[in-house]
């Protein structure tokens, strides 16, 4: 699964949704109480700042498909204000890719990518405006802890989910276009549920036929 990103909530909501593990960066794992939970949750720590570890990464994002695991990548690769969906980065995208191919039958094989999209849209069942969405937003140079509690603090928190139609990923639709793909898709699922039209269908398909 790709998703955009708004920040720690987003890990707890995925969670909640869906059995899944997430692929996070190094430093989540020596987070209070959040590097806990993704350790529980057998998340992919990516240690962005070397090369080889990230060959690494991809290598135990391929086993972790191949024995059928449910992955959450956040191809922005930070978090956002939760107002707008910034450009995916395709890097990590190239362990879906490296899996297509085709069997011993000569069967092409394809991979399943399912683009989800995370709105934060109200707390106590009022509108969550752009100015108010930093409450629960965790982006920029924010301290974690005091976050935290002050989101708490705030109130329920109302969250709009969108699992959108999955992609067959196979020869010729690689991670490039993949990530452009499921930019769109997600940043319209988006767009619907911040303007209260979550639920209605796209007006034309997300994805091209090569999908």
């Amino acid at each position: 699964m790709v998703a955009n990103h708004t920040g720690y909530f987003d890990i707890l909501i995925m969670s909640a949704a869906a059995p899944v593990s997430f692929v996070a960066k190094l430093e989540v794992k020596s987070w209070p109480l959040f590097g806990l939970m993704a350790k529980l949750q057998r998340s992919v720590f990516v240690d962005r700042t070397r090369r080889a570890a990230a060959a690494d990464s991809a290598k135990v994002i391929r086993e972790r498909l191949k024995a059928g695991d449910a992955l959450v990548l956040f191809p922005e690769g930070t978090s956002t204000d939760g107002n707008h969906v910034q450009t995916f980065k395709s890097a990590l995208m190239g362990a879906v890719e490296s899996e297509v191919g085709v069997d011993a039958e000569g069967h092409t094989e394809y991979v399943p990518v399912q683009p989800v999209s995370i709105a934060y849209v109200g707390f106590h069942g009022i509108p969550l405006g752009r100015e108010n969405r930093p409450l629960f937003a965790w982006y920029g140079d924010m301290d974690l802890m005091p976050h935290v509690w002050e989101a708490f603090k705030t109130g329920p928190l109302d969250v709009v989910i969108e699992f959108h139609d999955p992609l067959k990923v196979g020869p010729g639709f690689g991670r490039k276009q993949l990530a452009v793909v499921t930019e769109k898709t997600i940043r319209e699922g988006q767009m619907r549920a911040l303007r209260g039209n979550w639920g209605e269908t796209p007006s034309e398909p997300a994805s091209p036929a090569a999908a």
